[in-house]
């Protein structure tokens, strides 16, 4: 994973990009390391044309227990919402504007687990087992701004 922030600059087509990208992914299953929320994230600065954020460690997990060694070699504290803050700056989420991303807390029986995805205006596309859910934005408790 890269360090330094991503360059990516919103092109003028970028609605029409998103539109694609989501409908791309609507009814793509999660897979670790391929279509999971650091995956989507990462696809989608490519597709606004930014450099891999992720590439030197694509392919490289297929698991969550991998996908948590490979955040703990490059971010201080292993954490997925430390990523997003090496590759994109942060902002309060009532500035979310469609196409940035967002991270929300998904409740799970062992407590909540960080989870990534775009925002698509009042909602938050996020990858899971059937493909893309769409979450509440106000569920958002961080954002980060694409361009």
């Amino acid at each position: 994973m890269t360090t330094a922030p991503v360059a990516v600059v919103r092109p003028p087509d970028w609605p029409a990009r998103l539109t694609a990208f989501v409908a791309s992914r609507r009814h793509r299953p999660f897979e670790w390391g391929c279509n999971d929320c650091l995956c989507l994230v990462a696809d989608w600065l490519v597709a606004l044309g930014a450099a891999d954020p992720m590439a030197p460690w694509r392919g490289r997990y297929h698991d969550g227990g991998d996908a948590d060694l490979c955040l703990a070699a490059h971010t201080p504290s292993g954490d997925v919402f430390e990523a997003l803050d090496l590759w994109l700056p942060s902002l309060a989420p009532r500035f979310a504007r469609r196409g940035d991303v967002a991270g929300i807390h998904l409740p799970t029986p062992t407590g909540p687990a960080p989870l990534l995805g775009l925002v698509t205006g009042a909602r938050v596309a996020v990858p899971t087992m059937t493909g893309l859910a769409f979450v509440p934005l106000h569920r958002a408790v961080r954002v980060w701004s694409i361009g």
